[in-house]
């Protein structure tokens, strides 16, 4: 159980003023710097279209605030339906398969992978990183290139804890955050910011819980909300806000029912794969663009260390993005893989590929749907067009070559 009292002004007055919080922060336009920082943030088990930015009735002011400054993908997705490996392909830029980690409790091999931190530390970036579960504690090797990593979960003082289970709270990782922010001086940082808290069980805090009490789970993504927004004020405030390049990413979504599925790690649908992707880059403000290219979670490092003007190691999955990001036009939506092992449907590892709109799910027996068409996956057309099954699935093999 977490706390009912939250430090947070958004929250603090009124409903109204967790709803109404939008009036951002001007940046200054056309300001860029390959030093620009970098603000990464990861929202845990949060699907796309609980976002108020990609057509959700959901209150998130804050997220939206960014997108409306920013650059929305329409069309990203996870590499997987579990934490920490959809957080290490984020980090590397890697699948799974090559990154080792294919699920919780996996370790990312030390000196085997280079992740984004070890190349923004290599060009003189302070960096940091402030996690909200232990399924991504420095055991399993996230921390590779952080000079912070404040996991500090006590599981021995927990009794009968599991992974999933032992966390903190948004508002404790922003106060974190903050007071880590407060105590740089000069040259340029990378944080991370993760939030867990829309992981089940849903359980938000006051008010939240009352506000939310028919939809707890839409309630952790309005409190996660509140607390992205304290952490942008601060940016904000201090001024970094101009100089620094803020990237909202979800690792994976949540079934919530959906094909049978009440939580996730069981299975590719959408409902668990489409996650939120927005960039906003200092000196591209207030633009409200949206991209419909399909994008994959290989993609963010790559695009970062673009946009920073840094060469991105030889061996990546992903591909920048930022030719779209910069308005150039002619970039063709990317290959989109995805994988859930041992996920217990017949005993048969999950792939996914995603060419375009055509989206394949192999297990022991092939399903194919045209998202274009049919975006809730209802109509498997595997049988009906046996022959465009057969050749997705033939580029799926070669991928995992």
């Amino acid at each position: 159980m977490r706390p009912s009292f939250v430090s947070c002004p958004l929250v603090a007055a009124s409903l109204c003023a967790v709803l109404e919080s939008t009036s951002g922060c001007a940046a200054v336009e056309g300001h860029r710097h390959p030093d620009d920082n970098v603000v990464l943030i990861t929202l845990d088990t949060t699907r796309a279209d609980h976002i108020g930015a990609y057509g959700s009735p959901s209150q998130t002011p804050a997220l939206d605030r960014i997108a409306r400054e920013g650059v929305v993908f329409d069309q990203m997705s996870a590499v997987a339906p579990l934490t920490l490996p959809a957080h290490a392909s984020i980090f590397t830029g890697r699948f799974p398969a090559r990154t080792g980690v294919r699920t919780n409790g996996g370790y990312l091999a030390d000196g085997n992978q280079t992740t984004l931190a070890e190349v923004l530390k290599q060009h003189g970036y302070a960096t940091a990183a402030f996690v909200g579960s232990y399924v991504l504690d420095s055991i399993f090797g996230l921390d590779q290139g952080f000079d912070t990593y404040v996991d500090d979960f006590d599981s021995a003082a927990t009794a009968g804890f599991t992974a999933s289970s032992l966390q903190r709270p948004a508002n404790e990782v922003v106060d974190r955050a903050l007071d880590w922010l407060r105590q740089r001086t000069t040259g340029p940082f990378f944080m991370w910011a993760h939030f867990y808290d829309a992981h089940a069980p849903y359980d938000p805090p006051e008010p939240y819980r009352t506000l939310f009490a028919a939809d707890p789970y839409a309630g952790e993504i309005a409190f996660v909300d509140a607390q992205v927004g304290r952490l942008v004020d601060s940016l904000c405030e201090s001024g970094l806000i101009d100089r620094t390049v803020v990237v909202v990413v979800g690792d994976h979504g949540e079934a919530l029912g959906e094909h049978g599925e009440a939580t996730h790690g069981q299975s590719l649908y959408e409902s668990v794969m489409h996650v939120p992707f927005i960039v906003r880059l200092p000196g591209q403000t207030r633009q409200s663009r949206r991209l419909g290219i399909s994008a994959s979670a290989v993609d963010v490092m790559p695009t970062l260390l673009e946009a920073l003007d840094i060469p991105k190691p030889a061996a990546v999955d992903g591909r920048s993005l930022m030719p779209l990001l910069a308005g150039r036009q002619g970039v063709a939506s990317g290959i989109v893989y995805g994988e859930a092992p041992s996920a217990g449907i017949a005993s048969s590892d999950l792939r996914m590929l995603r060419v375009g709109s055509l989206k394949l799910i192999a297990a022991s027996r092939l399903e194919l749907y045209d998202l274009s068409l049919d975006p809730a996956e209802q109509s498997n057309l595997a049988d009906r067009d046996p022959d465009m099954a057969d050749r997705m699935l033939r580029r799926l093999h070669e991928l995992e070559q």
